[in-house]
């Protein structure tokens, strides 16, 4: 007897409704067993059919979604598509009937490596229906995995479109491992877009998140690498900060180049090309323009804190470039508020405010000695008897 023929002896008998049910689970459990993929489609047709009563038809297809996984890889992706195409009209009525074979039929492909269609199959699965109730740990989940996966392909706009629904119910999630995947997500989309100072600020964060020591070594380092690809200016200045100051930090392999900007210092040729060997397979950091863009605008940077003044050729030679880009760099970072100073294309100078720094530290060495003498003074008219002893040891 065909498996259509059984059906439809099963739909027309008079049993009760928890004798077809079992009658419909047995004859399931023959064709899972035998892997009759042309009998389990005519199954899940007839079953998720009006003609089926809906009560008998809930259960029946969680044991048919759940069974699949029995059939052979290839055999659980034809059979799960028929189900899904079969199932979808009336996928209101059985939303966790068809989540269980949409997550096992994504399994198969990422198992494959097959991203993009693993995501897309993650995407149906009803998250907003209101017909069942899901924890935000499961909603979160669902989309920092679709997310995931999409970064596995590469498509880093849709990963981040994922990222995004999933951030706006992250606070309500238990599982911290979720909030460590979609922080790390997010830092390696923020990296790619060259927003290094919130890739920085998210790779920092999991630095202290993961638990095994070489994962949170490798959050620290790319935390370092952000920071000194970041646009230079107070923002950068505070994190390289941060960083430098962390008792992890001189352990890193860039701390030297993380401890030279951090103090201002100009950055030379022979230690750029060090650094850019740590970016060699890192998504958007790993080119050229955006190194040679971060330097020269450091090294801007950390000449304004030595120079009063400096003409655009001067500056050019400084940052290796014609004398006309120096200028456009200091313009730019100048009304980016990045950059204190003023330029005076008449006499081609451009002028830093940032010298005041300068006289601020001058003044700050000449009242900290003035603080010290204060002291001693202080010390020496409460104390006579100690300045007498040191007068008497000098003598």
């Amino acid at each position: 007897m065909s498996t259509a023929a059984k059906l439809a002896s099963i739909a027309s008998s008079s049993s009760d409704q928890k004798a077809k049910t079992e009658e419909y689970k047995a004859l399931l459990a023959q064709l899972v067993s035998g892997k009759d993929v042309d009998g389990l489609a005519v199954f899940v047709d007839h079953i998720s059919s009006e003609a089926t009563a809906l009560v008998i038809s809930r259960i029946v297809l969680q044991d048919y979604a759940v069974s699949l996984k029995q059939l052979e890889p290839e055999q659980q992706v034809k059979v799960a598509q028929i189900a899904i195409e079969k199932i979808q009209p009336r996928v209101v009525a059985f939303e966790d009937q068809i989540s269980i074979i949409r997550e096992d039929l994504s399994k198969v492909f990422e198992d494959n490596e097959q991203w993009v269609e693993a995501a897309k199959i993650l995407i149906g699965i009803p998250l907003d229906s209101g017909q069942r109730v899901l924890t935000a740990d499961y909603k979160v989940g669902i989309n920092v995995h679709i997310a995931q996966l999409f970064l596995e392909d590469l498509d880093y706009y849709e990963s981040e479109k994922y990222l995004l629904k999933a951030g706006g119910q992250l606070s309500e999630v238990k599982d911290k491992m979720l909030v460590v995947k979609h922080k790390a997500s997010m830092a390696r989309i923020y990296e790619y877009k060259r927003r290094f100072f919130d890739a920085g600020t998210r790779y920092y964060d999991l630095s202290f998140l993961l638990t095994v020591e070489e994962e949170s070594r490798m959050a620290l380092e790319s935390a370092i690498i952000c920071a000194l690809l970041a646009p230079a200016g107070p923002q950068r200045s505070r994190q390289l900060a941060l960083l430098n100051k962390d008792e992890r930090a001189p352990s890193m392999p860039l701390y030297p180049m993380l401890q030279k900007m951090f103090n201002d210092r100009i950055i030379r040729q022979e230690e750029v090309k060090t650094f850019a060997e740590s970016l060699v397979g890192r998504p958007g950091a790993n080119d050229s323009s955006t190194l040679e863009q971060a330097i020269r605008e450091h090294n801007l940077l950390a000449a304004s804190k030595v120079y009063l003044n400096i003409s655009f050729d001067e500056l050019g030679v400084l940052l290796s470039v014609k004398a006309s880009d120096a200028e456009k760099l200091a313009s730019n970072m100048i009304s980016e508020n990045r950059l204190n100073g003023h330029i005076d294309q008449l006499q081609r100078l451009i002028h830093f405010n940032e010298s005041d720094s300068l006289q601020l530290w001058d003044s700050r060495i000449e009242s900290t000695c003035s603080a010290v003498n204060n002291i001693v003074d202080r010390i020496s008219f409460i104390h006579p008897q100690f300045v007498d002893q040191a007068s008497r040891m000098h003598m």
